[in-house]
């Protein structure tokens, strides 16, 4: 920090924190880093951990650290499939194309015969899911990194 602040930077972001918080703000590096970037007018921004939702998982959180976090989003946008056989798969998606023709057809393949069942990123074979509905298992790793 003492660099930057040295170079003339206006605004620090460090992703970088404890397990935890400690109420002792003198006995933390980055808050005291920060209490003295704020004194010369440079403003350290920071992420809040990976610990959450839990009470008192938050980390950087002194008054003069601009503390942010990021998060899933609260809603869903629905995207049925209907099978060869009628049978109707109730699920939601993020396609942001437009949408399919209502007797399009789409092969189904499962992740595991293509690389990775859960979709790992960048896991599965392209070339055999290119174009089709890849059905993953849920676990593994978080919904928003399946790809």
């Amino acid at each position: 920090m003492d660099q930057a602040i040295f170079d003339g930077v206006h605004i620090i972001y460090l992703s970088v924190g404890a397990n935890g918080h400690s109420s002792s703000y003198y006995l933390d590096s980055i808050t005291v880093g920060a209490f003295e970037a704020s004194q010369l007018g440079v403003l350290l921004s920071c992420f809040p951990g990976n610990s959450g939702p839990n009470p008192s998982t938050a980390t950087n959180i002194a008054p003069w650290i601009l503390t942010v976090g990021a998060s899933t989003i609260d809603r869903e946008f629905p995207a049925d499939v209907v099978l060869g056989d009628g049978r109707i798969l109730i699920g939601v998606s993020l396609y942001a194309r437009e949408p399919l023709a209502a007797d399009a057809k789409l092969l189904l393949i499962y992740a595991g015969d293509a690389g990775n069942r859960y979709c790992h990123s960048g896991s599965l074979i392209a070339s055999k899911v290119a174009g089709k509905i890849v059905v993953c298992d849920s676990g593994g790793n978080a919904r928003v990194e399946k790809r």
